[in-house]
């Protein structure tokens, strides 16, 4: 059984992921909107990850006897952020993914200090999953800006971010 400590936190991660979900789907919904395709179609996959990334807290949650709360229920603010241009999109992509890693280490220290090893063991998959999302976010923006803001660098950069 889980302890009503670590219940709370895996709730607030459950919550993040789905906020995750929803801003990738905004973001995909912009590049869908301006021409970017193949980003549109990059976002909307890591829109889909995002989700099962929460599930798959929901179904262990559950497998430990908690009730995991959504984000609905917690009425959480989905409305998107405002976008300047593609370079923005993978600015927010970067720092969504870093914020995220922060609450998946401070759900792995509140395990840790319970003692409940079986949810340090399990939350160690969404270490690693986060090492490289993150990865992956600070390579776009590093190529995008080799590729820079001159000549068809829109078509660069979005056949880039289709690809990845």
């Amino acid at each position: 059984m889980i302890s009503e400590r670590l219940l709370q936190a895996f709730n607030e991660q459950i919550e993040i992921e789905s906020s995750a979900s929803h801003g990738y789907l905004n973001l995909a919904i912009w590049c869908a909107s301006n021409g970017f395709d193949g980003a549109a179609k990059f976002f909307f996959k890591q829109s889909d990850e995002e989700r099962e990334h929460m599930l798959k807290l929901i179904h262990y949650v559950i497998e430990r006897e908690g009730r995991p709360i959504t984000a609905a229920k917690h009425g959480t603010d989905h409305s998107p952020a405002p976008v300047k241009d593609i370079f923005d999109v993978l600015h927010q992509f970067y720092a969504n993914e870093q914020s995220v890693t922060a609450a998946v280490f401070k759900l792995l220290k509140t395990a840790e200090d319970d003692g409940d090893y079986n949810a340090v063991n399990f939350l160690q998959w969404y270490v690693k999953e986060q090492h490289e999302e993150e990865n992956q976010a600070r390579s776009l923006i590093e190529k995008a800006n080799l590729i820079g803001k001159e000549g068809p660098y829109k078509y660069l950069i979005d056949e880039m971010v289709g690809k990845s």
